[in-house]
């Protein structure tokens, strides 16, 4: 493991939702859309070891989940709009939601167990 030149989880956690290395913040955390890298380009910090496993869909489905189902039952109680924009809106807003959330999910977990080892490390 590479030296860290932070273990403050806030800011662990900051650099990951950007998409940046949890340990140097620079380098970048995907090489594709949620295919994480194997190395670090700046600090060589290996995080290929690290496997966010469900967890990030878990924490997508539980945001999206709270954000659409309350506007879902407000909108349809008010029945301000027909049924045929609400069969495109809600699923469109969804999917939506999900492109946009599941990386930074993703980023989140990966530091969080990055931010972990390097506790347990620090520990021992």
């Amino acid at each position: 493991m590479a030296a860290n030149k932070s273990k403050r989880f806030w800011p662990t956690i900051g650099r990951s939702l950007l998409g940046r290395c949890p340990n140097c913040g620079k380098g970048r955390l995907f090489k594709s859309y949620l295919k994480q890298v194997k190395n670090c380009s700046e600090c060589g910090e290996d995080l290929g070891r690290i496997q966010a496993d469900d967890g990030p869909s878990w924490l997508t489905i539980l945001i999206v989940g709270h954000i659409i189902a309350p506007a879902m039952l407000i909108s349809s109680s008010n029945n301000i709009w027909p049924d045929w924009v609400y069969m495109i809106l809600w699923p469109s807003l969804a999917l939506i939601l999900t492109l946009i959330l599941l990386p930074r999910s993703k980023g989140v977990f990966i530091a969080i167990i990055w931010w972990l080892e390097c506790a347990e490390n620090k520990n021992k």
